[in-house]
C-alpha cells in the first residue's frame, strides 16, 4: 500500500497534477463499489491469515477472528489514514451514496 501511495505521489508531482481533490460519490450497486468491496473482502481474509502467522509467538496459540482484526485494525487504520491523507473530508478515496448499512 505504501508503495502505491509513493508512486501515486510522484507521478502527481512530475506531471504537476494535484491529485483527487474531492472523493468521487458512488451508489452501492455500481460496478466500482461492488469491486472494491469484493476485493477488500479478499485482501482482508488474506491479511488476517498473514497477521495471526506473524502473530503466533505472541498469540500464544490463539488467533485474531476476521472481526478483531477490522475493528482494531482496518476500520480504525483506516481513518487514521483518511485523516491524514485526505484532512478536509477524513473521508476514504471513494464514497458511497449509503445510510450507513452498507459494510
Amino acid at each position: 500500500m505504501k508503495r502505491g501511495l509513493e508512486n501515486y505521489n510522484n507521478y502527481c508531482t512530475r506531471t504537476g497534477t494535484k491529485g483527487v481533490e474531492v472523493a468521487p460519490m458512488f451508489e452501492p450497486g455500481d460496478d466500482v463499489i461492488v469491486e472494491w468491496r469484493g476485493v477488500t473482502v479478499g485482501f482482508l481474509d488474506k491479511l488476517c491469515a498473514d497477521v495471526n502467522v506473524m502473530l503466533q509467538d505472541e498469540l500464544n496459540g490463539g488467533e485474531l477472528t476476521l472481526a478483531q482484526l477490522l475493528e482494531a485494525g482496518s476500520w480504525k487504520g483506516g481513518r487514521e489514514i483518511a485523516e491524514v491523507s485526505r484532512p478536509n473530508t477524513k473521508e476514504p478515496p471513494i464514497l458511497i451514496d449509503s445510510d450507513g448499512t452498507v459494510f
